[in-house]
Order: C-alpha cells, then sequence, then structure tokens
C-alpha cells in the first residue's frame, strides 16, 4: 500500500521536480561514496599524493613549501617503518617506477627509502631499477648516493667485496652520469682504509689512460686518485706521474689535478698546466 502511495506520488510530479529528486538522489549516493572512501584512505598515502603533487606545482620551493614536505616526508617515514607492506608502501613503488614522474621527485622517494630502510637494505625494485641500463641516470645516481654500495647488486654473489658494484658500473658501457655519481660515492667512502684496494686502482688507472674515456670523467677518475694515495703512494705516484706525462694538451685539467696532486702529498715540484677560462667553463658545463 505504502510503496503504490509512493508511486502515485512520484508519478504526479513534475518533470522539474522528477529531474531534481534524481540529480539529489545522485548527489548523495556520490557523498555516500566519497564518505567511505576517505574512511579507507591512509593518511600517508594522502601526504604522498600532495608531495606529489608538490613537486608537480612548485617550480621554486622556498621554506614554506620545503617545511611542508618535510612534514609529509616524516608522516610517510614512520607510516612505511610500522607497515613496509601498506598501501603507501604500494604508492611509493608505483611513483618510483613511473618515469613519466620529475626525477627530482622521484628523487625524493629515494631519499625516504634510505630514511626508512637504511643505506644496507634498500627494496628489490630499488636494486633491480638501478641494474637497468635503461633507467634515469638522474634517479640512479640519487640511488648511488643513498645506499651502501654492497647492498645495491640484485644479484646476491657471497664472494662480493663491498665496492665490487662500484667497480662494475666504472667497467661498464653505462651513462657517465652514474660513473660520476659513482666516483663521488667512492670519495665520500667512510671505510676507505679497510675496502679501497690496489686492484681498484689498477682499475681506475687503465680507465684513466683509455684515451677514449670522457675528460671531465677522467679528471674526476684522477681527483680520486688523491684519495687513494695517503693508502697506497707507491702504486698511486707511479699512476699520477703517467697521467701527467700522457695526457694530451687537450686535457690540461688532468694534467694539472694530478700535478696538483703529487705537489701536495709527494711534495714534488711538477710545474701545473695553465687552463684559459674556456676550459675550465668546458669543465663545469659538461
Amino acid at each position: 500500500m505504502a510503496a503504490a502511495k509512493l508511486k502515485n506520488w512520484f508519478k504526479d510530479l513534475s518533470p522539474r521536480k522528477k529531474l531534481f529528486l534524481g540529480l539529489g538522489g545522485a548527489f548523495s549516493l556520490i557523498i555516500i561514496y566519497l564518505f567511505f572512501a576517505l574512511l579507507n584512505v591512509d593518511p600517508a598515502e594522502l601526504k604522498l599524493a600532495e608531495l606529489k603533487n608538490s613537486f608537480e606545482k612548485e617550480k621554486i620551493c622556498h621554506e614554506s613549501c620545503s617545511n611542508i614536505r618535510q612534514q609529509a616526508i616524516e608522516i610517510i617515514v614512520d607510516d612505511l617503518i610500522i607497515n613496509s607492506n601498506s598501501r603507501t608502501s604500494q604508492r611509493l613503488k608505483d611513483y618510483f617506477l613511473n618515469d613519466d614522474l620529475k626525477p627530482q621527485f622521484r628523487m625524493e622517494l629515494v631519499k625516504i627509502l634510505r630514511l626508512t630502510y637504511n643505506q644496507d637494505s634498500p627494496p628489490d625494485y630499488v636494486k633491480e631499477y638501478l641494474a637497468d641500463s635503461t633507467g634515469d641516470p638522474v634517479v640512479q645516481a640519487s640511488i648511488i648516493n643513498s645506499f651502501h654500495p654492497s647492498s645495491l647488486n640484485p644479484e646476491v654473489i657471497e664472494t662480493a667485496l663491498p665496492l665490487d658494484y662500484y667497480f662494475q658500473i666504472l667497467t661498464s658501457q653505462r651513462n657517465l652520469l652514474l660513473k660520476e655519481a659513482v666516483v663521488s660515492a667512492l670519495s665520500n667512502y667512510p671505510d676507505k682504509k679497510s675496502d679501497f684496494s690496489v686492484s681498484q686502482l689498477m682499475i681506475i688507472k687503465k680507465i684513466g689512460l683509455d684515451p677514449e674515456t670522457n675528460k671531465h670523467f677522467r679528471a674526476s677518475l684522477i681527483l680520486l686518485l688523491g684519495d687513494y694515495y695517503p693508502l697506497f703512494p707507491t702504486e698511486t705516484d707511479l699512476i699520477l706521474k703517467t697521467i701527467y706525462s700522457q695526457a694530451d694538451d687537450d686535457d690540461t685539467i688532468s694534467r694539472a689535478f694530478a700535478a696538483d696532486i703529487l705537489n701536495r702529498l709527494a711534495n714534488t715540484k711538477l710545474v701545473i698546466p695553465e687552463i684559459s677560462a674556456p676550459q675550465w667553463d668546458e669543465y663545469y658545463n659538461n
């Protein structure tokens, strides 16, 4: 009886009222859906989405923006530490592997992963991405500078030494930006005394003396030799003198770096080649 009255009541409504009633019902359903959807949203997942939006919209991030980002990172990291299999964790992985997103944002995700998992245990997908020759070298460089080298090789090799993966990259055909990141990581490596070796020096020598080696990269390797010199003075001295004598006139900076290290650490009095302003400009902009 009640259903029949309701049906007749609706039938007697004007078309306009029926339209309003239909729209109101649809709107109410949307509100209910959003309400229950919000109940299921992880606050950290929302912060991660806000962080992504910040990198997409904020071309320049000033103090206020930086503080908001830092607060978001803290919430995200806290959530990941409590539950590494949360929806936030999956969302972060999706963002990280999305090559369409800005490298700056994905580098920030590397920072979050470093804070969450520490330098010794990056997720497998991070190691696999680093090993992928088609990956963005900017993002890969940030991985190199965020995690311990012994934790980055996707292939578990029991006999591997801590720095083997670095030198595997140096001797490969990988992007120069990634190789430069490896050199920087080696220079900042905390356990030089225990993990630097003469065999590594021989690899650096081979690359440094190869005429096909990029000049900027060669110069970076020579600066790295300054870190090896206190540990292996005899071997490093010979390499630097060889580079000083063999580097061609087109690579004045490499010869100058080699002479400077020898003059400072070996008390030699080698003539340091003069470097022109255009040569410095080429060095700093390549």
